[in-house]
């Protein structure tokens, strides 16, 4: 396990509160369990924000819960157990499982800042049954920590993922998926032949969004302008 200077040093440069650097800490090694376990890490697709944050972006600027699909059945209460022992073990964390309720997991964990009152902090894991569209990619878990975190998980493609937030574009775009799709396509590298350009912002889509733009990315740190994600999505789908 890491050591409190290095979470210290961390959330400094993160610009996030120490607990939210540990939660990070805590995510990355609740990952390595599962995708180290052999019939979770064929079962289990990161999916969403989650992918960008663990699969393909480590400059992603928030700390994401799981979000996975299960894309085949498995004894997953038994195999869950399993994989968070072996992540305690290799990591030195404590690492309980409290609940498990139909497409949510809760662990509970202790780690370098220790125990610190009788209701430690949680992560929550979302799973959502469902199948991808492609071939997940195997690619190493970020991790931005000193000691030895290394797993290959299996994460939705990123052409995948941009199409599903280009289709978003065909309803009311949510910020968020705004977002997700602007950041993908400005700092992950993708094969974009086979990309539709879509119908981008229409006059009432770009209104709504103006609306909550700051408020929906509150917890993203030093977020581009609205007029920003909107310039680049162009510039991007112009070439296409």
């Amino acid at each position: 396990m890491i050591g409190f200077g290095e979470l210290r040093r961390l959330a400094a440069q993160w610009q996030v509160d120490i607990a939210i650097a540990e939660r990070a800490y805590a995510i990355d090694w609740i990952l390595y369990g599962l995708f180290t376990h052999a019939r979770l890490a064929r079962a289990l697709v990161l999916r969403a924000s989650a992918a960008l944050r663990y699969a393909y972006c480590a400059d992603y600027p928030t700390i994401e819960n799981p979000d996975l699909w299960i894309i085949s059945a498995l004894d997953f209460s038994r195999d869950l157990i399993e994989a968070l022992q072996t992540a305690a073990n290799a990591s030195g964390l404590r690492l309980t499982l409290v609940a498990h309720e139909r497409g949510m997991v809760k662990v509970e964990y202790t780690g370098p800042l220790g125990r610190r009152s009788a209701a430690q902090p949680r992560i929550t894991l979302a799973l959502v049954a469902g199948q991808t569209q492609m071939p997940p990619a195997r690619v190493p878990l970020i991790h931005r920590f000193s000691d030895n975190c290394v797993a290959m998980v299996q994460a939705i493609a990123l052409e995948e993922f941009v199409a599903e937030r280009v289709a978003g574009f065909a309803r009311t775009p949510r910020a968020r998926d705004v977002f997700d799709l602007w950041f993908a396509l400005t700092h992950a590298q993708m094969d974009r032949a086979q990309m539709r350009a879509p119908a981008l912002f229409d006059p009432n889509s770009l209104a709504a969004l103006a609306r909550v733009w700051d408020a929906a990315l509150r917890d993203v740190r030093d977020h581009p302008t609205l007029a920003q994600v909107e310039n680049d999505l162009r510039a991007i789908f112009s070439t296409w």
